[in-house]
């Protein structure tokens, strides 16, 4: 039922997938194969055991629950394989292709739920229901490789799997389903690889433009198919050999252990006297070791006591008349007469007995003379009692079932003691002899070998549900078989089964002593033609593909040779149009121009270095980081357009405490104005720093003039800070009026000063003073701010850049510079940065809260007196400005980032 349920839900699975899947779109086909694929060869990693208690992981789950999850995960793995096969099948089907899907995939099923149809058998039953392969004519060619190669790689893959080392027992019949419809769907995905392959093969390109692929195939065709069919030969020729090996190690340890039983034999029925005891006590362990172990005895006296009570008319006597007879066996035996239904009266004596051994070789049942010691009833076994005087150890087959036999007779005063020993060969070939062996082995007792020269003939009456090993290796074992009242002795096939990974020998038996070695040593020379075939084939594409390959690169390298002698003039003749050949007409033309591009790269690598050596001299001009000045945060920032800029601003020292702010822009961009930068540097530090700003931008004008060329000149703003007072002083020489922002976001700008500096040689310069409030924010900053373009050529401007500082009038200095910088480069998106950017900010904290009250407590007057017990306001410019971090400047990296 599970099974049918499965098969129907996989069909209407594959139905829906098939409605809804788009037809014509090449992801959908490869989405398939890749399922197909990756379920395929998870089926058979759960197959082969590798997740088993004996595979490499080791999962240390107890068995039956072990086995019931591998089964249960192939059957989900079957589901997904089945509806990819079904999803490429029957691609693009038409409604006429029903006629031959419908009853041929429904007479799979009702194949793959019977357990006497092999699985195999029903996946080819399905073969007209998976004959097409339209899916193929819309995929490329390397996709059609790949599943050409991977399609062979899984029929390899079946024969040459391994199946669980157990099955699952009567009461596991879901389970049971569940591992049929697993191997009916394993079937069915063989079916369609074997009949997709030919049809995918016809498909492979193996002609690659690319010459790295070219390559690539060429060394994978040349050594690694090689080597993997040497491995394959190998791993074939081992497997088989060691299989058969397997086979006769089975068939001497049934000739040892039946030749040891023998000598149990002789032991127990050394002393006659205490024969029977002996046979008995031995039974009893025998049957422990070997469970169903039956023992038979023929006792003389027993025999000499049925004769004497035997009346004249042939009649068993009364109870009264054989008193010896009258009570129980111990042995549980009858002791009935031999022919109680009268057929032998009135004839002679002689003539009676011959006719009832007649009967009882018919029915086979055992006679009254003999008893058994041990074990149950088994079918035919009076069988037993006309063996062969000459028989002593061998195979004997009663009722279809193998047994090793050792028989043995004793004299006694009283006649002749039998004793025949039992022991079934399913017993002896299994448990710890299995063990030892690692491998499976099985007496076909129903078969017979029948071998004339290297023709093997196998005969088997056996069932189809034979538990036989897959692909196994074989032994003949000569047994005696108990058939129509006689016993016919004949060849029968010992079959044995090892893992693949266990196979670690070859084949070590010839011919004449098993001849089923024939077989595997056939298939092996069939293998070696295979690869012998598939050798030549390989290295004539090597070759072929070596020659066009080696004649571009000999132009090569002719071309090559006329450069290194200086002739610039040489080309290459194209012979072809693939990649080595684009490279030849590459050749010719960068000949050409080598020698231009050489020259023009040596000057490009000298500049870049001095531009680099420039850049990290600029950096060292500019202050690696704000001074710390009481009651005062700054920030500072410079990032060049170029390897090195013409912008310049700095934190200069100046007497009485008090910090002087510069910003200053070189006309022009790159090394002229970085130099003339580095200049006005130099010049503004050797100045008298005493005086007020105007003073020193007027000393700097004259300098410039007479140093620098006409035409160039520099715009700078210069002011002088009092952190003690907040008084600031300053000058502006041409340059972007600076902002004075207010705590109150009040904004004043900062114009009073006089033209550029350099233009002229007589400038005068004015100052003018303003008084900071506790809170109060500079901001200084050059035309590569405000002049920003985004992609549609628009400036950011002044009141954008306004915007922002009022955003943030409240933030730290340095992140005000860090936001200003993020909405500018958003701003200009992708466009490049035209023009050097640079910003100093500075803020007045405020005069503390100490020195206002000494003021007031000295002149005795002003505002009233604080609560000495009272706290700061929180209202207090002062005591918020306290409470800010120490000033930071913010200076580009190397690469131009702040840091």
């Amino acid at each position: 039922m599970i099974f049918f349920v499965l098969a129907a839900f996989s069909v209407l699975l594959a139905v829906v997938r098939l409605q809804t899947q788009r037809v014509g779109d090449p992801g959908v086909i490869k989405n398939a194969l890749i399922r197909t694929g990756a379920s395929y060869f998870g089926f058979w990693l759960l197959g082969t055991g590798v997740f088993g208690p004996a595979g490499p992981l080791r999962i240390g789950l107890p068995p039956n629950v072990h086995m019931n999850l591998l089964w249960v995960l192939e059957g989900l793995l079957a589901l997904v394989l089945w509806t990819s096969i079904v999803e490429l099948a029957l691609y693009r089907f038409r409604r006429r292709d029903l006629i031959w899907i419908v009853p041929f995939a429904t007479l799979s099923i009702l194949f793959g739920i019977s357990p006497e149809v092999d699985h195999l058998t029903a996946g080819l039953v399905a073969l007209p229901a998976l004959a097409r392969v339209r899916w193929r004519r819309e995929v490329s060619t390397s996709t059609l490789s790949i599943s050409a190669l991977f399609g062979f790689l899984f029929i390899l893959l079946y024969f040459f799997s391994f199946e669980f080392q157990g099955h699952p027992g009567p009461e596991g019949g879901a389970v049971l389903e569940l591992v049929n419809y697993s191997m009916w769907v394993r079937s069915l995905a063989l079916v369609y690889f074997i009949v997709a392959l030919p049809r995918l093969a016809w498909g492979i390109d193996i002609e690659i433009p690319s010459i790295k692929w070219r390559l690539f195939v060429s060394h994978l065709l040349a050594g690694l198919v090689p080597v993997v069919l040497v491995f394959v030969f190998w791993g074939l020729s081992t497997y088989l050999s060691v299989n058969a090996d397997r086979a006769q190690v089975a068939a001497l340890h049934l000739k040892e252990e039946y030749y040891q039983l023998g000598a149990h034999l002789d032991a127990g029925m050394e002393n006659a006297e205490f024969a029977m005891t002996r046979l008995r006590s031995w039974a009893q362990v025998r049957e422990g070791v070997h469970p169903g172990t039956r023992v038979y005895v023929q006792d003389p006296e027993r025999a000499v006591q049925l004769d004497l009570f035997r009346t004249p008319t042939g009649d068993a006597p009364s109870g009264s008349e054989a008193p010896g007879l009258t009570q129980a066996d111990p042995t549980g035996s009858d002791p009935s007469p031999p022919d109680p239904t009268g057929i032998g009266d009135g004839l002679a004596e002689d003539a009676a007995r011959t006719l009832e051994e007649e009967i009882l070789k018919s029915t086979s049942p055992l006679p009254p003379e003999w008893q058994r010691l041990s074990g149950a009833e088994t079918r035919e076994e009076g069988g037993v009692a006309f063996l062969s005087s000459e028989f002593s150890e061998g195979v004997l087959v009663l009722g279809g079932e193998a047994f090793i036999a050792a028989r043995r007779e004793q004299e006694t005063p009283r006649g002749t003691l039998i004793a025949t020993v039992l022991v079934p060969v399913r017993e002896v070939l299994g448990g710890e002899f299995e063990r030892r062996l690692e491998a499976r082995a099985i007496l076909d007792a129903q078969s017979e070998v029948q071998s004339s020269g290297l023709v093997v003939n196998l005969r088997s009456d056996a069932p189809k549900t034979t538990n036989r090993p897959r692909a196994s290796g074989a032994a003949v074992v000569t047994v005696d078989e108990w058939s129509n009242g006689e016993w016919v002795t004949k060849r029968s096939a010992l079959w044995t089964s090892v893992g693949f990974f266990q196979a670690v020998r070859g084949l070590t038996r010839n011919l004449s002593e098993n001849p089923f070695n024939f077989i595997p040593l056939l298939f092996l020379a069939m293998v070696a033609f295979l690869f012998v075939l598939v050798e030549v084939l390989t290295l004539g594409m090597v070759i072929s593909m070596g020659r066009a390959v080696t004649r571009a690169l000999t132009a090569l390298h002719q071309g090559t040779a006329r450069l290194r002698e200086g002739n610039l003039r040489y080309r290459i003749p194209i012979e072809g149009r693939d990649d080595l050949w684009e490279v030849a007409d590459s050749f010719n033309r960068m000949a050409v121009n080598l020698e231009e591009a050489r020259d023009t790269e040596i000057e490009k690598e000298r500049l870049e270095g001095e531009l680099a050596l420039a850049h990290q001299i600029q950096n060292r001009l500019l202050p690696a980081e704000a001074p710390s000045v009481p009651r005062t945060e700054l920030a500072g920032l410079s990032l060049p357009a170029r390897e090195v800029g013409g912008d310049y601003y700095d934190f200069v020292p100046m007497p009485s405490g008090r910090i002087g702010l510069i910003v200053a822009d070189v006309s022009g961009k790159g090394v002229p104005a970085a130099l003339l930068m580095s200049s006005f540097r130099a010049s503004l530090l050797s100045q008298d720093l005493g005086d007020g700003p105007a003073e020193i931008l007027g000393r700097l004008n004259s300098f410039l003039h007479k140093s620098v060329e006409p035409g160039r000149f520099v715009t700078a703003f210069f002011g002088i800070l009092d952190p003690d007072t907040g008084s600031f002083l300053y000058s502006n020489a041409g340059h972007n009026p600076p902002y004075l922002i207010g705590a109150d976001s009040k904004v004043t700008t900062l114009r009073e000063g006089g033209l550029v500096l350099g233009l002229f040689g007589e400038s005068h310069y004015e100052q003018a003073e303003v008084k900071l409030q506790a809170g109060d924010t500079l901001s200084l900053f050059t035309d590569g701010v405000t002049e920003a373009q985004n992609p549609d050529e628009e400036l950011w401007g002044e009141d954008r850049f306004l915007e922002v500082m009022l955003e943030h009038v409240k933030s730290p200095c340095r992140r005000i510079v860090s936001e200003v910088l993020r909405e500018l480069r958003r701003f200009a998106g992708d466009e490049a940065q035209s023009d050097d950017i640079t910003i100093l900010l500075a803020r007045w904290r405020g005069v503390p809260v100490e020195t206002e009250k000494q003021k007031v407590g000295a002149t005795g007057k002003g505002q009233p007196q604080a609560d000495p017990g009272a706290g700061p306001s929180s209202s207090d410019p002062a005591h918020a400005a306290e409470a800010e971090p120490e000033p930071v400047a913010v200076t580009p990296d190397s690469s131009g980032t702040e840091s």
